[in-house]
């Protein structure tokens, strides 16, 4: 288990040094801080190696209890390793938010470290969306075979997942949507959707070619941070006026004084973006319980089932656009 990569290590490094030379009362208490984080870490990875096939009932090993479904939100039969990991992921957020808070007039520092952030709520995101698949009925079997393994690989290997290709893939998508605010606009979404596109690995194109209308609907919620309510709601209002399209100031003074379903995705602070999968999650759930309108499945679910299902075995290594960029 990697406790710091060689990035953050580097990057704390020239933290403590500029704390050294400037604030060295304060920068004594910070290292201590983290040292506590890395004991922590170290003792973490002296728990055992997590594998599909160890028991954890007399009837059932762990990989067969998680195709069951209904069993990733008891926490008395998750292995403690994956529990202790959780933990300690939580505990590296906080210290380096924490440490964020002291740097937030120096934007070098700040920058770095808000991408640390965002990669730990990633690990925790993947977490989620991966257990997400497998307590869906809708989730193929053999999909769900995938998402164990991705799931049994995160808990080992975390916080060090990036090169893992289930999670980069995620990985990949989440950066993009959350470098890229909505505009509004047509409330149809496409210019939305084209940028997210723009960045994301090719394969991405033949999944939208392809994708049916609950794909697009979610889509829509993912690139907009509204509701498919909210979003109904806003374009019947645009029909009502008169009006084709809305500037991104006009929709937040419109909607400043609303109820949205969503709470607003705030770039400096990455924990607002996993509440953001939360609530999409627990808006889906609702839907498919109630047999209401809008999508029953968030788009990262609609987006691992297809690549589940068009790729078999494993995901391909991700293949980034960098001409693009």
């Amino acid at each position: 288990m990697v406790i710091f990569t060689e990035q953050e290590e580097e990057l704390l490094n020239q933290i403590w040094a500029f704390l050294d030379t400037n604030y060295s009362h304060r920068g004594e208490q910070v290292k201590k801080e983290f040292d506590h984080l890395e004991r922590f870490g170290n003792a973490v990875a002296e728990y055992p190696e997590i594998y599909p096939e160890q028991r954890i009932s007399r009837e059932h090993s762990l990989k067969e209890k998680l195709l069951m479904g209904g069993f990733t939100t008891n926490k008395l039969y998750i292995p403690v390793r994956a529990v202790a990991i959780h933990s300690f992921l939580l505990l590296k957020y906080d210290s380096l938010f924490q440490l964020s808070q002291i740097f937030q007039p120096i934007t070098a520092f700040r920058t770095h470290l808000k991408s640390n952030m965002f990669l730990i709520i990633c690990i925790l995101m993947a977490e989620k969306v991966y257990c997400a698949c497998l307590e869906s009925a809708w989730f193929p079997r053999k999909a769900k075979e995938l998402m164990v393994d991705a799931l049994i690989r995160l808990w080992n290997n975390a916080p060090q997942s990036a090169g893992d290709p289930c999670f980069s893939h995620l990985e990949q998508l989440w950066q993009a949507r959350y470098s890229s605010p909505p505009v509004f606009g047509t409330m149809d979404g496409n210019s939305e959707i084209l940028k997210l596109s723009i960045e994301m690995p090719p394969d991405w194109d033949v999944f939208m070619k392809t994708a049916p209308e609950e794909t697009i609907q979610s889509l829509q919620e993912f690139v907009f941070g509204l509701s498919y309510e909210d979003i109904q709601r806003e374009r019947e209002r645009l029909l009502r006026v008169g009006k084709t399209s809305i500037g991104t100031d006009e929709f937040y003074k419109f909607f400043g004084a609303v109820d949205l379903a969503y709470k607003f995705i705030d770039t400096e602070d990455p924990r607002t973006f996993y509440n953001f999968f939360i609530e999409r999650r627990n808006k889906t759930a609702r839907r498919q319980d109630l047999s209401e309108e809008g999508p029953k499945r968030t788009i990262e679910e609609l987006f691992l089932e297809y690549f589940s299902e068009r790729f078999g075995n494993s995901f391909p290594p991700l293949e980034i656009r960098r001409e693009l960029h």
